[in-house]
């Protein structure tokens, strides 16, 4: 939690239709015991993620890279419209 706390861009792994791993950087925040992610719905890692309902997130570190990294691996709870791009503008 203390890495993920800090203000940093996360991966993202979804799965596209092929099977294959589309990897992503992405804005993220943990909230109330859940990781909120942003973007914009025509891009393809969330339709990935709607179609499929799970991904995992790379956490790293950029002090020490090598050493102190996090992998959390997760299923989509709910898409919440953001009209006012508050969570994105929060989040960047």
């Amino acid at each position: 939690q203390r890495l993920a706390a800090l203000p940093i861009l996360a991966v993202i792994a979804t799965h596209r239709d092929d099977g294959s791993i589309q990897l992503n950087p992405i804005w993220f925040e943990l909230r109330d015991g859940y990781v909120v992610v942003n973007s914009n719905t025509r891009r393809a890692w969330p339709r990935n993620l709607q179609r499929q309902k799970k991904a995992t997130l790379l956490l790293v570190d950029p002090d020490k890279a090598a050493e102190r990294y996090a992998q959390i691996h997760g299923r989509l709870v709910a898409v919440t419209p953001d009209p006012n791009v508050e969570v994105i503008n929060r989040l960047s």
